[in-house]
């Protein structure tokens, strides 16, 4: 049975979303396989859907962190730190490339 948080929050599809995105990533995949197949990875997953495009943690991330079992929580947790991370670096470097283009376009 599923665990559905709010409705129209369905953990299984977080879940599901994020194979998704760490197959077709491969600094994600590399992370994801590293997990212990079960309860970790299955969390790890779901903090990969749950942090996608996200910069910061927030109560969103902690209701579904909190509704998850202790191994879970862990490999949640892995993953939400690894995105987060990771997007924060990609806004830094778009503002950096995007300056460099407006200094050369004053010239």
């Amino acid at each position: 049975m599923p665990i559905v948080l709010d409705p129209g929050l369905d953990v299984g599809a977080l879940q599901a979303r994020g194979a998704a995105l760490a197959n077709n990533d491969p600094e994600a995949r590399a992370l994801r396989d590293q997990q212990p197949d079960g309860p970790v990875r299955r969390g790890f997953e779901i903090g990969l859907a749950a942090a996608k495009g996200q910069t910061l943690p927030g109560p969103g991330k902690q209701r579904i962190h909190d509704a998850l079992s202790p191994d879970e929580q862990g490999g949640f947790t892995t993953s939400v730190d690894f995105s987060l991370s990771r997007n924060r670096q990609s806004i830094t470097d778009s503002a950096q490339k995007g300056r460099a283009i407006a200094k050369k376009d004053r010239l």
